[in-house]
């Protein structure tokens, strides 16, 4: 979906001609999104780091890293592989020329990116691929021009495979550097001017710049909605005063504050502003920033902005047809045997026909008949059908046999290779069936954008069951939509991978914590309890607490504390007794996934944060934040109320070091009771912030406690968080190692590899683990996941 009109009505409309009219602004007068003529959506200290980072500095300091590191790997292997010396000359070219070809593609894809609107790729993958091209180059040289003899393959194999996490370190130190002392000492020593007509956005540009300890900005206000006659003496004794300041001002740039401008005095102002000599940069309003972030397309001879791409490109599409006929032709064939026997089956159980056909929309909304073994003694296909439930008289014995092993879907191959299907894609319900949720389901529709599939993103997620069910079938369709907003040959591949693993026995729930506690399901990993649940189950859980006076609370798990709990009996039994337990390191949410192909998403603290404070308008969530060093509560809570307009803050308070008296923990107690908070937010170190949640759940009334220990720093600007590819890939370890190495080196390189060791000795050993859980916390109780019967 791009924008480039405002066709839809009411305030969508607005709100995207007001972002229209300043991205024209912005197209028409910046020449590129990270130039000195323009700027993000603030004048913060991570644009200038991207700065930084698409520098000929930074490219020149890659390539000496890259030489030298070749020069030590080369010197090493030799050294201890060959016993010999080597040869320096030889080990400066290889190094040289990885150096000169990786960085050369890194200039040139942005100089592309400058000049074509693209869909961007994945950082990680992009610098792997030029990484890779680098030593193809490397190699096509060296046998060309018959040097082989020359150049070590072992020294080469060893600077491929470690010359790119040492480059990644290098530039993450030198634009740490940068940002920590070359950058904002700059920043002290500069001088802003900042114009605009909001008094809101100067006040919030304001303590931006202030926040990053830079000097106070010179303002000029200028008013915008003058009259017509009016606005040309106001233009010329803003752009005069503008002047004035830059003359007497140091070094710095000018900011013009886009919010609440007209797109053509916003012009005229821009075209006023370029007399002067300074870098001039556009501080965007908030739908425009928000805008910024999606990829900008110029496919249609104007600027537009993406903000939903296809799911599927062309090529991908036909890529996914062919696996679909590579899989089903030779599927069909090889279970035409089972086929025969399980057709003699059926009608050896009852009268009626092999197949069961009923009308199903497929793809776009089309009608198509579906294949499926018949398990029943009726074929309804009409405009009223009855759905299945359990234990339904209607379905036959075999039935209960195939619908339990999943044969009586085997026959939708057959609409697979007439492309009515795909083996991956929402599952189609009947067409009665669609007319009801259509009208009662928001967006129903969007499922309808990809083909339907055998299995989908909701199966393997355990959503599957009586169709009857309003909120299952709500929960299924979101999964729907969700797919067909992301659907990818890559997500195909895991749900086919997912689905094998449940029709194998691997997706058997291992257990509830505590019937009084949560409803979600939960699996244990080293005996301890996680929730197989994701951050939107995770929202709407918490939030919905506030309804009622009951005490919770929540514990975030990440690896440390989980290896912390395997000598500690008493925070095991903290973490048996919490209403919920949050996966947050990456490690527990693959390992869930890998187990159970279940709900289960990533709910870390900051994210955690940010979604509950989103969610707290509509569900009017009154928060409190006890934790940190003094002031960072205070800190974070400003800074909260900034992302998050309308958030109640009742209360913040950052205790004492050390162990409290029981008197001052009375006192805090009080003060956080009369607060009246439905959430508070505890942001000491694990594990005391768990003791401290056990001891106090009681004591607060109606309140849920959640321990998110580091957010507190995160939200307060304390601690910089990893960039979101390291997130994703579960990486953020090796961020936060390397910005606190003295105190967490032991967490990371003792704890985390001695919780690998023990979660692939567990995965391995499934009885082993079974034997060691029963023993430590009594017999654990096992739900068999039983299909439950379904039209479907």
């Amino acid at each position: 979906m791009s924008i480039f009109s405002d066709r839809s009505g009411g305030k969508a409309s607005a709100a995207v001609g007001s972002a229209r009219v300043h991205l024209g602004a912005l197209s028409a007068y910046g020449a590129l999104l990270h130039d000195d003529t323009l700027s993000g959506p603030s004048p913060s200290k991570a644009l200038s780091e991207a700065e930084f980072s698409n520098s000929w500095f930074l490219t020149g300091v890659e390539i000496l890293v890259l030489i030298a590191w070749s020069i030590a790997t080369g010197f090493a292997y030799y050294r201890l592989a060959l016993r010999q010396t080597g040869d320096l000359t030889v080990f400066v070219a290889t190094g040289a020329l990885v150096a000169l070809t990786s960085c050369a593609f890194k200039r040139l894809s942005r100089s592309e990116a400058r000049i074509v609107a693209r869909r961007k790729l994945d950082p990680a993958f992009q610098t792997l691929a030029f990484w890779c091209a680098s030593f193809i180059i490397l190699s096509f040289l060296v046998f060309s021009f018959h040097i082989s003899l020359e150049v070590s393959r072992g020294a080469v194999l060893v600077l491929f495979f470690t010359g790119l996490p040492v480059l990644s370190l290098a530039r993450g130190c030198a634009t740490k550097l940068f940002a920590t002392h070359l950058y904002e000492n700059s920043l002290r020593s500069s001088d802003a001017v900042i114009i605009g007509c909001s008094q809101l956005a100067l006040a919030d540009a304001v303590s931006r710049f202030l926040a990053r300890g830079s000097r106070a900005p010179m303002i000029v206000k200028i008013d915008a909605s003058s009259t017509e006659t009016a606005w040309p003496n106001e233009l010329e004794r803003s752009i005069k005063e503008t002047t004035g300041f830059a003359h007497k001002a140091g070094p710095g740039a000018i900011y013009v504050c886009a919010q609440d401008f007209p797109e053509d005095r916003f012009r005229t102002l821009i075209n006023g502003l370029q007399i002067i000599p300074r870098a001039v940069r556009i501080i965007p309003d908030a739908v425009t920033a928000h805008l910024m972030s999606f990829p900008v397309r110029n496919d249609i001879d104007c600027m537009s902005v993406e903000v939903q791409g296809s799911p599927l490109t062309n090529n991908q599409r036909s890529l996914k047809r062919a696996f679909d006929l590579l899989v089903s032709v030779p599927l069909v064939v090889l279970l035409l045997p089972l086929f025969a026997a399980i057709a003699i089956a059926i009608k050896l159980d009852s009268r009626g026909p092999v197949f069961f056909r009923q009308t199903r929309l497929g793809y776009h909304g089309r009608p198509f008949r579906i294949f499926k073994f018949r398990t029943m003694f009726v074929l309804e296909d009409g405009a009223d059908i009855q759905a299945a439930k359990k234990n339904d008289p209607r379905i036959t014995r075999i039935g209960k046999f195939l619908r339990k092993t999943y044969f009586d879907e085997f026959p939708q191959l057959i609409n697979v290779i007439r492309d009515e299907m795909s083996l991956v894609g929402p599952r189609p319900h009947a067409a009665a069936h669609d007319q009801v949720y259509s009208s009662v389901i928001a967006n129903y529709e969007l499922r309808q954008h990809v083909k339907p599939g055998i299995t989908g993103w909701a199966q393997v997620h355990g959503l599957h069951g009586e169709a009857s069910a309003s909120d299952l079938v709500s929960r299924r369709v979101e999964f729907d939509i969700w797919y067909a907003k992301n659907a990818s040959i890559a997500l195909d591949a895991e749900i086919i991978l997912r689905t094998l693993a449940v029709m194998m026995g691997r997706g058997i729930v291992e257990g509830a914590r505590s019937p009084q506690k949560t409803d979600s399901e939960v699996t244990r990993i080293l005996g301890i309890p996680i929730d197989l649940i994701d951050m939107q189950s995770a929202v709407a859980t918490i939030t919905s607490w506030s309804q009622d006076n009951v005490g919770r609370y929540v514990c975030v798990r990440d690896v440390h504390g989980l290896m912390r709990a395997q000598n500690d009996p008493a925070l095991r039994a903290i973490h048996e007794e919490a209403a919920l337990v949050t996966p947050d390191g990456m490690p527990l949410v693959w390992i869930s996934r890998l187990r159970l192909g279940k709900i289960v998403g990533r709910v870390c603290g900051p994210d955690l944060v940010d979604a509950l404070c989103a969610a707290s308008s509509k569900e009017r969530l009154a928060h409190y934040f006890y934790g940190g060093k003094p002031g960072v509560a205070e800190s974070m809570a400003a800074a909260l109320r900034t992302r998050f307009p309308g958030l109640n803050v009742v209360g913040t308070l950052s205790p004492p070091f050390g162990d409290l008296s029981p008197e001052e923990d009375a006192r805090i107690v009080k003060a956080i009771s009369t607060a009246k908070p439905h959430i508070v937010w505890v942001g000491l170190s694990s594990p005391k912030q768990e003791y401290w949640m056990r001891d106090h759940v009681g004591h607060i009334p109606g309140a849920t406690l959640i321990g998110v220990g580091a957010a507190f720093d995160f939200h307060a600007g304390e601690v910089t968080r990893a960039p979101i590819w390291m997130q994703k890939h579960g990486l953020e370890w090796l961020h936060r190692l390397y910005s606190e190495p003295r105190r967490l080196w032991r967490r990371y390189l003792i704890l985390a590899p001695n919780f690998a060791v023990r979660a692939i000795g567990e995965q391995i050993l499934p009885s082993v683990r079974a034997e060691r859980a029963a023993t430590r916390f009594g017999k654990i109780p096992h739900e068999t996941s039983e299909r439950k019967e379904s039209s479907d």
